[in-house]
């Protein structure tokens, strides 16, 4: 089944040379990361709350695998000089942005979005990466 952009299977245990591997499920709907797990959970926490909404193909999961594999990376924007915007394309679940703020003292990162690989990884650490105004 295909849910926008993403793969999403049923709950598959792979097996690897030192055992079962398991998978940190994300929730379609709202990207949020659950715990290591063989099965992803029965439902997602944020998506169970009023406020929140289920799809129409119901409570699906994905892995950070899967979202690898179907093509979604990170884009960078700056705002300000030491002020980059990070949001994941094509759009991830609800589509978060996340704010990174350099400075001399450390970086911070505001809000959050599901995607995170390498290159995110150097970003919010300093290396690989210059901003400019």
């Amino acid at each position: 089944m295909n849910i926008g952009h993403i793969a999403v299977e049923p709950a598959i245990v792979i097996k690897t040379r030192g055992g079962t591997r398991v998978n940190e499920w994300i929730c379609t709907t709202c990207g949020t990361q659950y715990v290591k797990s063989d099965a992803p959970p029965s439902q997602c926490s944020i998506c169970e709350d009023e406020r929140q909404y289920i799809g129409s193909a119901g409570q699906t999961w994905t892995t950070l695998e899967k979202v690898q594999r179907s093509g979604y990376r990170n884009a960078f924007y700056g705002h300000e000089s030491n002020l980059i915007g990070v949001e994941t394309v094509p759009e991830f679940a609800i589509g978060q942005h996340a704010k990174l703020l350099r400075t001399p003292h450390g970086n911070i990162l505001w809000d959050c979005i599901s995607y995170v690989d390498d290159v995110t990884v150097d970003l919010i650490r300093g290396t690989h990466f210059s901003a400019r105004p």
